[in-house]
């Protein structure tokens, strides 16, 4: 029969593969979307770090489970032999390692979805300044829990690995456990109050919507392994038993930051097309030939040099990655034909996947050719 550390060592290194699988797959569709790992955007570098911070928490927690901690009454301590003790005092040590990696883990998971929200809120004002408030109070209270673990709660911090601890929350993380969860699920519900309400506003179709309110709903997990960790913690003193609802809760963490962008990768494997098509009723183009591919590609790239700049057509990139098209007729308060929609639903509907651009750009081809054949009978130079 298995005992509590191999047990313990199972759970920890299922979850975790499935914690690096998501973190894999969301590097690759993020490489997938960029055509570039040069262009990987600062959340998928901070994912990297996250990564790094995931694995030592879990070796840390395993280290514990097989060694021990001073997480112990005064009679067990008594009892120990120099050998367990020399044992418990580095796994003490191993558990304050492993409490300042987890939080680092789940307060860096917070910034990478606050950093995507940042994006997708841009034309939603109430929201966009809400993310820009959580970005605020996300740091200070990272800064605040980890200051107060290491220079507060516990005086001197060697008392964190001494056995027995003159002060028991130096062993039992009571009142830091308290603090800490305050933030962490108060910032958790902030989080849903971001991108559920613009889905739910958002024209997209039903399937889409029902879909993204799930994935993004998925916040409710972290809250729910927040509770059952310290409900564990506190009602079995002296117990490592909270330690799986510990992993729980740190691998729930990182399959949320990461399962909304491993979707390109996910369609490209199962074959289910883009996201823009997901759920539509209205009929795609066909793919193109692979060996038509990279000539398409040159002649898009003649077209938008070639023909957009010319005295017809004037283009305008705006500073959130939306473009306009208009007519030389147009007045200045003419309304522009967009060729996108703004960011915040590109954000939603992956309007940048390549069969997209592809379709926009045949589009845009064929107005421009239509349009030069016109040019003389309408007497423009």
């Amino acid at each position: 029969m298995l005992d509590f550390p191999q047990k313990l060592a199972i759970e920890t290194w299922t979850l975790w593969s499935l914690g690096a699988l998501l973190i894999a797959c969301r590097m690759v569709s993020r490489r997938m979307r960029f055509r570039s790992w040069a262009k990987l955007q600062i959340e998928d570098w901070l994912m990297m770090v996250v990564s790094v911070t995931f694995t030592v928490c879990m070796v840390c927690l395993n280290e514990v489970a097989k060694n021990g901690s001073n997480f112990i009454d005064d009679e067990t301590a008594a009892s120990l032999s120099p050998a367990e003790v020399d044992m418990a005092i580095f796994g003490s040590k191993m558990a304050l390692v492993m409490e300042i990696n987890a939080l680092s883990t789940i307060w860096l998971v917070k910034i990478c979805l606050l950093i995507l929200y940042h994006r997708l809120t841009v034309a939603y004002q109430r929201q966009h300044l809400l993310v820009k408030l959580l970005f605020g109070y996300c740091i200070v209270a990272y800064v605040l829990v980890v200051g107060l673990l290491l220079g507060f709660w516990c005086q001197p911090v060697e008392q964190y690995w001494a056995l027995p601890a003159e002060n028991s929350e130096c062993a039992t993380f009571y009142n830091h456990m308290i603090f800490a969860t305050a933030f962490n699920i108060s910032s958790d519900i902030f989080l849903l109050c971001v991108p559920i309400p613009i889905v739910i506003r958002s024209r997209i179709p039903m399937k889409r919507k029902i879909i993204l309110c799930c994935v993004l709903g998925l916040g409710l997990l972290n809250i729910i392994m927040a509770c059952l960790n310290r409900y564990y913690n506190f009602s079995n003193p002296n117990d490592l038993v909270y330690t799986y609802w510990y992993v729980a809760e740190i691998c729930t963490c990182v399959y949320v930051g990461n399962i909304p962008l491993c979707w390109q990768f996910i369609a490209h494997v199962f074959k289910m097309g883009t996201w823009a098509s997901f759920g539509s009723e209205q009929p795609q183009p066909p793919p193109i030939p692979p060996k038509q591919e990279q000539g398409a590609r040159q002649e898009r790239k003649r077209f938008i040099h070639s023909m957009l700049p010319a005295s017809l057509w004037s283009t305008h990139v705006g500073g959130h990655g939306e473009t306009t098209l208009r007519t030389r007729g147009d007045g200045p308060g003419a309304a522009p034909s967009r060729l996108s929609k703004t960011i915040s639903e590109e954000a939603i509907m992956r309007h940048d996947d390549e069969e997209d651009i592809e379709l926009q750009t045949r589009s845009i081809h064929q107005e421009s050719r239509e349009t030069n054949e016109q040019l003389p009978s309408r007497g423009i130079p």
